[in-house]
C-alpha cells in the first residue's frame, strides 16, 4: 500500500436536525494494487473548537485585565493629585466665587473618574474585598427592593429564589454590584418594556462544564440568573460584552463597564459567568458563586469546640480568614492552624496571633491528639484583634 500526502480541511456542516457542527475533513490518496483510491474521513471537532475559542477569549480577557489594572493604577495616581489640590484650593476662604464653581466641577469630574477606575480595578480583580459567608437570596431581596424604583414601571419583575440555599463565600458589596449591573444591563435591553427574571439555583458542576466554559470549576455552586425579554445579541456581540468600554449603546449613553465589572468581580470571588442570547430572543446571564462550605458549621455550631485548619488552602479562603469568620459567630471557639511551612515563614502577622495553636506538618496521630487536648484546656481568646 503506497500512502501519499494527507490533507486536512476544517469545515462547517449542517446535520439533518439543522444543527451546525464543526468537522475536520481528512483527504488521503491510497494506492491499492494498480489503482489509486481517495480516502475521505470526517472528525467531529465541535467541542474542541468551542473550547479553543473559549480559551483564546479567556486569554484575551486576562491580557486586557492586566492592561486595565495598569491604567487604573496610573489614573489613580493622577486623580490623587487633582483631588488633593482641588480640595486644598476649595478650603481657601478668599477663593473667588466663579473659581469655586469651576473647582467644584473639576472635583465632581475627578470623583466620577475615580468611580470608573474602581470599575477597572474590579474588572482586573485588583480591588480590595472582604469575603465572608453570605445568604445570596437575602442580598437579592434587599437589592431588588431598590431596583424596582431604579428600573422603572415598564419592566415587570419575576423573582424565583430557591429556598434554603447554603451560603456563598463572597464580598457582599461586590454581590450588590453584580445584581445591580445585571439588572441595569437588562433594563437597557428592554427600552419598550418587558420582563426581568431573577432566580437562584444550586447546581453541581463537573468536568464536562469545562467544555462549555474553561473558567468553570467543578463542585457545588449557586448561580444567580438574570434573564430578560429584550432584543438579544448575536454571537459576535456576546463574544465582546465583557471587554472594558465595549458597548452597543449610543455615544454618551454608557461607559461599557457594567458587564466588564461583573466579569471581574466574579473572577475575584472564585466564580464565573455564562451567557445565552440570540437576536430578538432575549438574554440569560448566569453568575456562578462558590459555596462557603459553612452548611455543616451552621447546623452544628453549638457542638463544635475546636477548629483545626490548614493555613493555606486550595480555594480562595485562607485558614486565617475561616478562623476569624467563625470566631465572630462563636467567640469561645479554639483554633489550631497546621501547615507544611514554619510559623516564621508564614509571616510576622501570623506569629503575632499567639492565641491560636500551631501544629507543623508532618505530625503523628499522638502529637495531634496531645495538641488538641492541650489546646482545649486553654481559656477562650474571643475575637482576635
Amino acid at each position: 500500500m503506497d500512502q501519499r500526502t494527507v490533507q486536512e480541511l476544517p469545515a462547517s456542516i449542517r446535520t439533518h436536525s439543522g444543527e451546525t457542527r464543526e468537522v475536520l475533513i481528512t483527504a488521503q490518496i491510497l494506492n491499492l494494487g494498480d489503482a489509486p483510491y481517495q480516502l475521505l474521513s470526517l472528525q467531529d471537532i465541535t467541542a474542541r473548537s468551542r473550547l479553543e475559542n473559549e480559551l483564546r477569549q479567556a486569554q484575551k480577557m486576562e491580557a486586557v485585565g492586566r492592561l486595565a489594572a495598569g491604567v487604573a493604577h496610573d489614573f489613580n495616581n493622577i486623580l490623587t493629585v487633582i483631588l488633593g489640590n482641588t480640595s486644598r484650593q476649595l478650603r481657601n476662604p478668599l477663593l473667588d466665587e466663579k473659581l469655586s464653581v469651576s473647582l467644584h466641577q473639576v472635583e465632581r469630574a475627578a470623583e466620577r473618574a475615580t468611580a470608573l477606575t474602581r470599575q477597572l480595578l474590579a474588572y482586573s480583580r485588583k480591588q480590595i474585598i472582604q469575603r465572608r459567608p453570605i445568604a445570596l437570596n437575602g442580598v437579592i431581596e434587599q437589592t431588588v427592593a431598590m431596583l424596582r424604583r431604579v428600573i422603572g414601571e415598564h419592566i415587570a419583575f419575576d423573582i424565583q429564589l430557591t429556598p434554603d440555599l447554603p451560603p456563598v463565600f463572597a464580598d457582599s458589596g461586590s454581590v450588590d454590584q453584580v445584581i445591580m449591573n445585571l439588572a441595569l444591563n437588562a433594563r437597557d435591553a428592554m427600552p419598550d418594556g418587558g420582563k426581568l427574571t431573577i432566580a437562584t439555583h444550586e447546581v453541581e458542576t463537573d468536568e464536562t462544564a469545562l467544555t462549555r466554559n474553561p473558567e468553570a470549576r467543578p463542585g457545588r455552586h449557586i448561580y444567580l440568573l438574570a434573564k430578560d425579554t429584550g432584543k438579544g445579541m448575536d454571537a459576535a456581540t456576546v463574544a465582546r460584552i465583557f471587554e472594558p468600554f465595549f458597548t452597543t449603546k449610543g455615544s454618551g449613553e454608557g461607559t461599557g463597564m457594567d458587564l466588564a465589572t461583573v466579569y471581574g468581580v466574579l473572577k475575584q470571588q472564585g466564580g464565573w459567568i455564562e451567557v445565552e442570547s440570540a437576536p430578538r430572543r432575549g438574554t440569560a446571564i448566569r453568575a456562578f458563586f462558590p459555596l462557603s462550605g459553612m452548611k455543616f458549621w451552621s447546623e452544628h455550631r453549638d457542638e463544635i469546640d475546636l477548629l483545626l485548619t490548614d493555613v493555606v488552602m486550595p480555594e480562595s479562603i485562607s485558614g486565617r480568614q475561616l478562623a476569624h469568620t467563625l470566631i465572630v459567630e462563636k467567640p469561645d471557639l479554639k483554633v489550631i492552624f497546621t501547615s507544611g511551612y514554619s510559623a516564621e515563614l508564614l509571616g510576622e502577622d501570623f506569629e503575632q496571633e499567639k492565641e491560636f495553636g500551631f501544629l507543623a506538618k508532618p505530625y503523628l496521630p499522638d502529637r495531634l491528639a496531645s495538641t488538641v487536648a492541650a489546646h482545649l484546656q486553654r481559656p477562650p481568646v474571643g475575637v482576635a484583634a
